[in-house]
């Protein structure tokens, strides 16, 4: 890796992600999406066991959303609090 992720570029990402694994795999509880220290990666934590498969085709999914969204959820003072 040569660069790392904007803060608030991965900070709307982790928005962006949680909400679409949520939508893209629905029969788990998916209880958060948090980006690793680092900025190269994303951790998910989940109540369930889904196959690879599964969170393969959930996550291509998920990039396939972000690219085609124009919103970034939750953006407000009320409900991030990383907005200010």
């Amino acid at each position: 890796n040569k660069e790392i992720i904007d803060e608030k570029a991965m900070h709307t990402l982790e928005h962006l992600f949680a909400g679409f694994m949520r939508e893209n795999l629905p029969n788990y509880e998916i209880i958060d999406i948090s980006p690793m220290g680092c900025r190269t990666g994303f951790y998910m934590s989940v109540i369930g066991e889904p196959k690879n498969e599964e969170i393969i085709e959930a996550f291509k999914k998920s990039i396939q959303n972000i690219i085609d969204t124009n919103t970034i959820p939750e953006a407000n003072i009320y409900q991030c609090g990383s907005c200010y």
